[in-house]
C-alpha cells in the first residue's frame, strides 16, 4: 500500500466506522454532508483532475490503490462515480462546472448505459431509457458510460425523469433515470473505442471490489481462526480450509488483473478486450469470495449484525449494473473475437 493510500485508510477508518455503515444502510440513509465535505476536502473528488482545476491528477496506478481502500471502508459509491467519472469527463471538455465538482460544491453521479438501453444520434442528441444511476444528494450533473459513448447531463434538463429506486441499497442514492432529446454538456468516446475516462471509472470500480474482497478475506480468516468446533479451530477442517484456499486464488487473480489493467492504462497501451473481461471476471471472481465468507462464517454470515452483506450488496448491484454475468460475459467474447 503506498503511503498516500495508507493515509486514506486510517482517515476513512475514522470517519467511516463499519456500525455506522450499518445503520445508514439499515436506514436508508445518505451519508451525513459533514463527512462527505471532510472527504472531498481531502482531495477525493479531485483524484483524477489536473491540478490547475484544483484536482491532484494522480495516475491510474495510484488512484486504484485509493479505490481498494474506498471499497474497504465501504465508501458510497455515488463518490467514486463523481471522483472518477464525472470530474474527468468534465475535465477532458474543458466544461466550466470541474472546479465546482472538484470541491463539492456541485454534487453528481453516474451510471452505465447498456447496449440497447440509450443511444446518441447523428445530430449528437441523447435518449436512454430506465438506467440506473446512483447521486449524491442534490446532485445536478450525472455521467452516463455507455460502450460506445460517454456523456454528462445535467439533471435539470426537461427531457430528463429522474425516480427513486427501491434498490438493494437505497443509501447509495440510486434513481432510474429515462431522458429524450437532451444535449450532452460533454460528449467523449466510450470505453470500447479506447475512451481512457470511461475506461478509468471502470477500472476504480473494479478496483473498490478488490478492496472489499480483501477485506472480507480478512474477516474470513481471523473467524476461523477463532472460532472453534469440537475442540478445533475451524483452520482444521479440510472443508474450511479449501474454501479459504479458493477465496485467495481468486482475490489474488482480480488483484493481479485490476494492477496490469492500471499499469497499462498509465502506459496508454491498454486493450479495450483485456478491460472487457475484467468486467466479467472481476465482479463474478468478487461474488464467489463472498458467498464463500458467507459460509466460513456459518450461520453467522447470515445475520445483520456482521454487516457482510454490505459487501455483497456493493458487488451484486456493480454486477446487475453492468448487465449481469451474462452479458458481460457475452460482451467479453464479442472483444475478443473481434480484437483476434
Amino acid at each position: 500500500m503506498s503511503e498516500l493510500a495508507a493515509a486514506f485508510h486510517q482517515a476513512l477508518g475514522e470517519l467511516l466506522s463499519f456500525p455506522e455503515a450499518l445503520d445508514r444502510a439499515r436506514e436508508h440513509r445518505p451519508l451525513s454532508a459533514q463527512v462527505r465535505a471532510e472527504i472531498v476536502g481531502m482531495g477525493w473528488n479531485g483524484l483524477m483532475a489536473p491540478e490547475e482545476a484544483g484536482g491532484l491528477g494522480l495516475g491510474v496506478g495510484e488512484v486504484i490503490d485509493l479505490c481498494a481502500v474506498a471499497g474497504e471502508h465501504l465508501l458510497p459509491v455515488a463518490l467514486l462515480d463523481e471522483s472518477l467519472l464525472l470530474a474527468p469527463a468534465l475535465a477532458a471538455a474543458g466544461h466550466a462546472g470541474l472546479e465546482g465538482v472538484v470541491a463539492g460544491e456541485v454534487a453528481g453521479g453516474a451510471g452505465y448505459v447498456t447496449e440497447g438501453s440509450g443511444e446518441v444520434d447523428a445530430g449528437g442528441m441523447l435518449a436512454v431509457s430506465g438506467v440506473g444511476v446512483r447521486l449524491s444528494p442534490g446532485a445536478r450533473l450525472a455521467a452516463l458510460c455507455h460502450p460506445a459513448w460517454t456523456a454528462v447531463i445535467s439533471l435539470e434538463d426537461p427531457g430528463v425523469r429522474l425516480e427513486r429506486a427501491d434498490a438493494l441499497d437505497r443509501a447509495q442514492g440510486v434513481h432510474t433515470l429515462s431522458a429524450e432529446g437532451v444535449q450532452p454538456e460533454v460528449l467523449l468516446d466510450g470505453w470500447t473505442g479506447g475512451g481512457t475516462v470511461a475506461a478509468g471509472w471502470l477500472a476504480g470500480l473494479l478496483a473498490d471490489l478488490v478492496g472489499g474482497a480483501e477485506r472480507i478475506m480478512t474477516l474470513s480468516v481471523s473467524h476461523a481462526r477463532g472460532r472453534q468446533q469440537f475442540g478445533r479451530p475451524l483452520t482444521r477442517f479440510q472443508a474450511v480450509t479449501h474454501l479459504l484456499a479458493d477465496m485467495k486464488a481468486r482475490l489474488e487473480l482480480m488483484r493481479s488483473a485490476v494492477a496490469r489493467l492500471a499499469f497499462l492504462m498509465d502506459e496508454g497501451s491498454w486493450d479495450p478486450a483485456f478491460l472487457a473481461g475484467l468486467l466479467w471476471s472481476v465482479p463474478a471472481y468478487a461474488r464467489e469470495v463472498c458467498e464463500s465468507a458467507i459460509q466460513v462464517h456459518g450461520g453467522i454470515g447470515f445475520t445483520w449484525e456482521y454487516g457482510l452483506h454490505l459487501y455483497y450488496r456493493r458487488i451484486l448491484s456493480l454486477q446487475s449494473m453492468l448487465g449481469g454475468a451474462l452479458n458481460t460475459a457475452a460482451q467479453a467474447g464479442r472483444a475478443y473475437m473481434d480484437a483476434g
